[in-house]
């Protein structure tokens, strides 16, 4: 599956817009998996640490992936 970023951090925004796009992005991302009728369930994660969503099939690799994520995105800022 794909990894997609959406960077918004040169964007001036206020929290109350920046909570709204988050929730925006992640009903989009939510409802277009649940449309595509994938039969094994999947485990969704919205970090703590930053804005997103992760899905993966399976709870530990989906942890490992926030962590690199996470880290990744702390050298970006």
């Amino acid at each position: 599956m794909a990894r997609f970023v959406v960077d918004t951090g040169n964007l001036e925004m206020d929290k109350t817009t920046e909570m709204e796009l988050q929730g925006e992005i992640q009903k989009l991302v939510l409802g277009h998996i649940a449309r595509t009728g994938f039969e094994k369930p999947w485990v969704t994660k919205f970090p703590r640490d930053w804005y997103g969503i992760i899905l993966h099939p399976e709870l530990d690799p989906l942890l490992e992936r926030e962590k690199q994520m996470g880290n990744m995105l702390a050298r970006l800022g």
